[in-house]
């Protein structure tokens, strides 16, 4: 029997309208292969490189999107993404009208381009890893309509301080070897399901 997932986006909200949204994004079964955290600081990996690589991009390429505060931790990475001048038509209230099937993501909402920056980031770490089969994300990711300058100041203090509670928690590097050079490979990268 198939398990349906339950629904966490608001159902009339469009995630392509202009405000701004704090993503969370994490690595198939929470393999450590995006960085390591020393001493409190991010030190990323070939891997975590490809993915601020095409962090990057995904802004970059968009004249609607800007990227704010971001960290990429071991086996996560929190953004904030701020979607500006777009104001889409409400999305229809009528669960089965065709632009609500399939989760009702739409070209330029918030799923749209998370789905974009993951497929990106996935076909290139398959590559670089020599894995064409390699899970490298969990399904879907995690956000938050980020309401009000306040709610921002405290989700921007809590991405930026993510390094130094990793640390603080005793998760220093362990499940990431460490090799000679400045960027390090690691064998955490998770194994395929064919």
């Amino acid at each position: 029997m198939e398990q349906r997932r339950k629904p966490i986006r608001l159902r009339h909200f469009d995630y392509g309208n202009t405000g701004a949204y704090f993503v969370t994004i994490c690595t198939h079964q929470r393999k450590r292969f995006l960085s390591r955290i020393e001493e409190g600081l991010v030190q990323l990996t070939v891997y975590g490189d490809i993915v601020e690589e095409e962090l990057q991009r995904t802004a970059d390429m968009r004249d609607n999107i800007s990227l704010g505060d971001y960290v990429l931790m071991p086996d996560h990475l929190h953004l904030i993404l701020y979607f500006e001048d777009r104001t889409a038509k409400r999305l229809p209230e009528s669960p089965t009208d065709p632009l609500r099937s399939f989760g009702g993501s739409h070209g330029g909402s918030l799923s749209s381009i998370i789905g974009n920056f993951k497929s990106a980031a996935t076909s290139r770490i398959r590559k670089s890893a020599n894995r064409p089969k390699a899970n490298i994300w969990q399904r879907g990711f995690y956000e938050h309509i980020i309401r009000n300058e306040k709610e921002l100041m405290r989700i921007r203090e809590y991405i930026l301080g993510n390094p130094g509670r990793w640390a603080a928690r005793g998760e220093g590097t362990r499940g990431v070897p460490l090799h000679e050079g400045s960027r390090h490979e690691t064998s955490q990268l998770p194994d395929s399901h064919e």
